[in-house]
């Protein structure tokens, strides 16, 4: 049995679209301000690996053909897979988030807002183009307070949305794969309530 390779996608939005079977444009989109080019493309309809090349105030123009014409539910999306499963040296750690106040009898009494779930990953043996994708997902969309889901298992649909729990980016540089190319390694330190 193998481990578990997870995946991050972030700036999901999903639209209702028209597609027409052997085009590769989605028309009758409502808006496509969310939506931009290179983003990743899912729906009834869709192949495998479909990328947004442009889109027009109410059309998407897509990299590959639809294989069916209807109008349907059609999800946009940032990815990031990993090639290697992260190191997670502690598990998720759960803090209570709580209130204390005294009564005026002078009774405590303390009231549980929320528990928070926090994790702290670390992704090793990062290729440089994913290097590239994980910096790109921290300056635009994360380091903004933004969510974004994670999947233990990228071959698998179930998924939990986190945020980052500390805004930084601290990529380090592990060893030379050639002369010009690094494999790092990347902390994310992510957190949800519960």
């Amino acid at each position: 049995m193998g481990f578990a390779i997870p995946k991050i996608e972030y700036a999901n939005v999903t639209k209702t679209a028209t597609t027409a079977n052997l085009s590769p444009t989605l028309t009758s989109i409502a808006s496509t301000v969310q939506i931009s080019a290179g983003m990743n493309v899912r729906g009834a309809g869709i192949q495998a690996d479909t990328k947004v090349i442009s889109t027009g105030p109410t059309t998407v123009l897509m990299d590959k053909n639809a294989t069916a014409g209807a109008t349907v539910s059609i999800e946009f999306y940032f990815p990031i897979e990993f090639d290697y499963q992260p190191i997670e040296k502690n598990g998720a750690q759960l803090d209570a988030k709580e209130r204390v106040a005294t009564s005026i009898s002078g009774t405590r009494q303390t009231s549980i807002d929320f528990i928070e779930e926090n994790r702290a990953l670390v992704f090793s043996f990062i290729t440089e183009s994913i290097y590239l994708l994980m910096k790109d997902f921290f300056q635009d969309w994360a380091l903004f307070g933004k969510t974004f889901r994670y999947y233990e298992d990228k071959t698998l649909t179930p998924f939990t949305d986190y945020e980052l729990a500390e805004y930084k980016f601290t990529p380090e540089k592990v060893a030379p794969k050639s002369v010009s190319t690094f494999v790092w390694n990347v902390p994310l330190k992510m957190r949800r309530n519960l």
